[in-house]
């Protein structure tokens, strides 16, 4: 189970929730749902840059502009959001935890398998609520999904072939996130995290034995105006070489010979944009088609759930309306009721270690050839 604060917060009291990274999740999602909740406060924002500060708390008249990181910790803050670029993600958890301030980090919760562990010690011994961001375990069809498999309908899972394709989605390059000492990784890390999240979860316990990365790097010169991911608001490159993979093919064999093939791509050869997990089981299989993320443009009109057991399919149509927004407004209902001591365990630190430590074993194994991941995502599509 996951760890939470015993003790910090009364039951029937609002919970004080701080926002460290004013961009745009935090503007567009994290702050505005929170806002809704009778349960949270939101108490106070922390950015560097002040324009942005001041322009984001003076919009939802959030009482605390934070100039600097200690002015943050004196707002009286019982939980705080981390929404920052991924190379300051390891760093400003460790000292939400020192203060005894629960976390939760939007993914990549850090670089390495050694920041992962060190924030996973922090957070057991102090008994402060610490939840990895993977929203994408709160959408229905991946909820409706885990409890089919959770109750044998597909028998043991055998096989997950999975994807996320954007058709133009690379965000916003030439700044932190295309630069990989920043960013961490390209396409694996920003799109791969939550699908390599979801197939472990549904594998439970079956541990990644053999590994293969095959890429296709990110170029400059592919990247004309409409390169960048089309929901982020235009804004000028910062100038930074760009040195990360734009597509991945992941082959990945688990104990007991499970495999996980994975397709993920910032600029891929597709009509619209895609997210898609195939599940082979040995009594049926599973086959969910939607959309993660943002984009509204769709390959598929309505998300859905097919599932083949004992002779028999049916399918589930599903509503995509709203369905990325409800997911995070789930996640952030849950981080609320867990800094109010409620105990929950959709997603923990150890779900973290064991993306994080799959991405490095992937990376040690990378392959380069634009040609070979080219044809492969034209084929399964």
């Amino acid at each position: 189970m996951m760890a939470v604060s015993e003790g910090r917060v009364d039951m029937g009291k609002r919970v004080n929730i701080g926002i460290i990274g004013g961009g745009w999740i935090a503007e567009h999602a994290h702050i505005p749902i929170l806002m809704q909740k009778e349960n949270v406060n939101v108490a106070a924002v922390f950015d560097e840059n002040t324009e942005r500060l001041h322009k984001l708390c003076d919009k939802f008249s959030i009482p605390g502009a934070c100039h600097t990181i200690n002015d943050f910790l004196r707002c009286g803050l019982d939980g705080a959001i981390i929404s920052t670029p991924n190379y300051t993600h390891y760093t400003y958890t460790m000292k939400m935890l020192d203060e005894g301030i629960g976390v939760l980090c939007e993914k990549p919760v850090a670089l390495n398998t050694a920041e992962v562990q060190d924030i996973i010690q922090k957070a057991g011994r102090s008994g402060v609520v610490y939840i990895p961001g993977f929203v994408n375990r709160w959408r229905q069809e991946m909820q409706m999904a885990y409890r089919e498999v959770e109750r044998g309908t597909i028998g043991n899972v055998e096989k997950i072939e999975a994807g996320w394709l954007r058709k133009s989605g690379v965000p916003r390059p030439g700044t932190w996130f295309t630069l990989k000492k920043y960013a961490g990784g390209g396409v694996l890390v920003d799109l791969g995290s939550h699908v390599l999240d979801l197939c472990l979860m549904f594998l439970g316990n079956s541990k990644p034995v053999k590994y293969q990365l095959t890429t296709s790097p990110c170029r400059k010169e592919e990247l004309n105006q409409t390169g960048g991911a089309s929901w982020f608001a235009r804004k000028e490159s910062a100038g930074l070489d760009i040195d990360v993979e734009k597509s991945a093919i992941i082959d990945v064999v688990c104990e007991n010979e499970i495999q996980i093939k994975a397709n993920l791509s910032w600029k891929a050869p597709v009509e619209a944009d895609c997210t898609y997990f195939k599940m082979c089981g040995s009594r049926g299989k599973l086959d969910i088609r939607t959309l993660f993320g943002f984009s509204q443009e769709r390959l598929w009109q309505e998300d859905s759930l097919i599932i083949e057991s004992s002779g028999e399919k049916k399918i589930l149509h599903l509503d995509p309306e709203n369905s990325t927004w409800k997911a995070f407004d789930e996640m952030l209902s849950h981080f609320a009721d867990a800094l109010a001591g409620r105990e929950t365990d959709i997603v923990t630190p150890k779900d973290a270690l064991k993306v994080v430590s799959l991405t490095e074993c992937l990376y040690a194994h990378e392959s380069v050839n634009p040609d070979e991941v080219y044809t492969k995502l034209r084929e399964d599509i």
